[in-house]
């Protein structure tokens, strides 16, 4: 059986809040481009520009030993399967203030797409999959199948911010 998502915590739940006010730090004095739907996002590069900042390094880090675990759970079974070769190609940040959010895509034909949630104010925006919704919690990470649909309706309040980014297979 294919999983259609994956959630995983980050490592040091005790020091989130502060982990995560630094990446929103970083965020915020980066470059933002609008997104169809209203929110705004940095560079598709801003994980990999970003990664002289210690912060955002560990962060990076993390996701990286993150991806191949989450392959494991969707291959679980095939044989040919090295998780160890999916890297990530692209990781950018978003921001969503009231009434900004992001329409209905995927990534395709991307193997995987991944999305940390970095601040989720009360009353912020879920993440839409085709089934079901994932309420954005600081420190999670929503791994999904790069071919996922997934949206984020329009906010009711100021100051979503995520992580995502693509990884993909490279043998």
């Amino acid at each position: 059986m294919h999983l259609t998502y994956d959630i995983r915590s980050h490592i040091d739940p005790h020091k989130i809040d502060q982990f995560n006010a630094e990446i929103l730090d970083v965020v915020k004095r980066s470059t933002r481009l609008p997104v169809k739907g209203g929110g705004q996002r940095t560079s598709w590069f801003w994980g990999f520009e970003n990664r002289t900042h210690p912060t955002v390094a560990k962060l990076m880090d993390w996701i990286e030993e993150i991806i191949p675990m989450a392959t494991a759970t969707y291959a679980e079974g095939e044989g040919g399967c090295y998780p160890e070769k999916m890297k990530i190609v692209e990781c950018w940040s978003l921001l969503y203030n009231r009434g900004e959010g992001v329409m209905k895509h995927n990534h395709f034909p991307y193997t995987l797409a991944f999305v940390y949630y970095v601040n989720a104010p009360k009353g912020c925006s879920p993440t839409q999959l085709e089934y079901e919704e994932v309420e954005p919690d600081p420190g999670q990470m929503l791994v999904l199948q790069g071919n996922a649909y997934h949206a984020v309706p329009p906010s009711d309040v100021d100051g979503r911010c995520v992580v995502a980014g693509l990884a993909h297979y490279i043998p």
